[in-house]
């Protein structure tokens, strides 16, 4: 469940939310945030448990999207300005280069220096899966994980928030908190 229909307007959980447009929100939308704002309307869903989230962040984190001509230098950057995550959107359901410019040495270099990376797609309605493609088992290491098929923005939020949580990092990396993945 990514969305609720309400009246006859939809309220879409934020986690899965990709804006598209801003300029015409419709009568219908501009009632449904009043509705939620003035705490007329509660939404329950099974998958959200109450929980404790704190506000506890680390803002370290580096979006890059790749393209044809990255360059594995571009992770050693990422690392040198201090930066404490990576969300990467790869190609694909997660493929990566690692013939001629091997990116996936690259990443496993930045693993070892401690920065955590989720790998997100480049493919709006699918996922990033490491078994798909030969380069994508050659990818998972300690500190590399899959974003599955949560949005760019929910894997950046995340992510900053997680490296704010050592101790829990692995297993929150790997669960839906608000059903940002399925």
């Amino acid at each position: 469940l990514d969305r609720v229909d309400v009246d006859d307007a939809a309220l879409v959980f934020g986690g899965r939310l990709k804006r598209v447009r801003l300029e015409h929100l419709g009568v219908a939308l501009q009632k449904l945030v009043r509705r939620v704002a003035d705490g007329a309307l509660h939404v329950e869903h099974a998958a959200l448990a109450p929980a404790a989230f704190g506000d506890e962040i680390n803002p370290g984190v580096f979006l890059l999207k790749l393209f044809p001509g990255t360059s594995p230098e571009a992770f050693r950057h990422i690392a040198a300005m201090g930066c404490k995550g990576l969300v990467l959107e790869a190609f694909g359901l997660g493929g990566l280069h690692y013939i001629r410019r091997n990116l996936v040495g690259a990443l496993h270099e930045l693993s070892e220096q401690g920065v955590v990376t989720l790998v997100a797609t480049q493919c709006m309605y699918e996922k990033a899966d490491f078994s798909i493609y030969e380069v994508g088992r050659d990818i998972t290491g300690s500190n590399i994980y899959s974003a599955r098929d949560m949005t760019t923005e929910a894997a950046v939020a995340k992510l900053m928030w997680v490296l704010g949580k050592p101790d829990v990092r692995k297993e929150l990396l790997r669960q839906s908190l608000c059903l940002e993945m399925s």
